[in-house]
Order: structure tokens, then sequence, then C-alpha cells
């Protein structure tokens, strides 16, 4: 399960700061990563039970894959180029995922969020956009079933501190 979620019509810039940080989460002292990609200007914190998963990185942002490959990561910025609002984002993103099945679906001023499933796995999705809209962070998660007890705290974790300045 290596799947990929990228956008037409965003391109990325290499990063000219990436930082990844340990810091101590406030809920219970646990410790968390925080990944930061200075250029495209966007901030995530990477719950301390993905600590075992395999890191990649690249200019745009970073890919984190379990042990057991059952559960992809993958967090990365865009400039919008294109100048596309968030609603067209998020509808290119649906036409450019044919065979998903969408059941969760929500927007707001400068965010959105998809999940659901694809091929039998269970996938999240936050956009979330600058407010100049010059840029996108675009975390996408995918993984099996049989995981969703376990990676439900992180997907909320993930999501809520995803942020683009």
């Amino acid at each position: 399960m290596t799947r990929c979620f990228r956008l037409d019509g965003l391109r990325a810039l290499p990063a000219l700061v990436t930082v990844l940080v340990l810091l101590a989460a406030s809920a219970g002292g646990a410790l968390a990563q925080q990944y930061h990609n200075g250029n495209l200007g966007f901030t995530v914190e990477v719950p301390a039970g993905m600590a075992e998963y395999q890191s990649v990185t690249s200019p745009e942002g970073i890919t984190l894959t379990s042990p057991d490959g059952l559960a992809v990561v993958n967090i990365f910025g865009s400039w919008n180029e294109a100048g596309r609002s968030l609603d067209a984002i998020v509808e290119a993103y649906k036409h450019d995922v044919p065979d998903a099945e969408f059941t969760y679906e929500w927007r707001g001023r400068d965010a959105a969020v998809l999940s659901g499933y694809q091929a039998g796995d269970i996938f999240y999705v936050r956009i979330a956009m600058s407010r100049d809209r010059s840029r996108a962070a675009i975390l996408s998660m995918i993984y099996a079933p049989e995981l969703k007890v376990q990676l439900d705290p992180a997907v909320t974790r993930l999501s809520t501190s995803l942020s683009i300045r």
C-alpha cells in the first residue's frame, strides 16, 4: 500500500528549511514529533505512536509508512499556482479518486475533510489552505480497516494539528 494523493494544478517548491523536532505533548506528557516545512509554511504533529513508522522526506513534505505496510500517511504542501478555490481542489480530488466511496465530507472556510473507503482500505484527507490561498497543506492517510481503533486517535491528532500560515 503505497498510494500517494496528488492534485493537479498544485505545484510543490523545494523547502528551504524542513525540521523534525521532538516536542512534549500537552496531553499526558507523551512525545510527539512536530514536522515543519518552512518554505511552504505548514506544520503538523506526528503522534508518538508513529515513531516506528518509516519516514521519507521530500521538498514537498513527508511520507510515513507503518512497519507492516498497512498504513501510509502523506503530509505535503503545494503552491496553488492555478489560484483554485478550496471547493475546486476538493472536487478535483474527488474526481482523481474515482474508485473511492466517500462516506464523510466537511468544508469550512480554510479547510476541508474527506474520508471513506478505497479498495477496501480506510482513507482520510484534510486539505488546509493558507489565508491568501497561495498554498495548500494536504494530509492523506490510508490504512487497513483492522487498524481503525488503533489509528483513530492518530488521525485526530494529525488532522487537528495540521496548520498552514
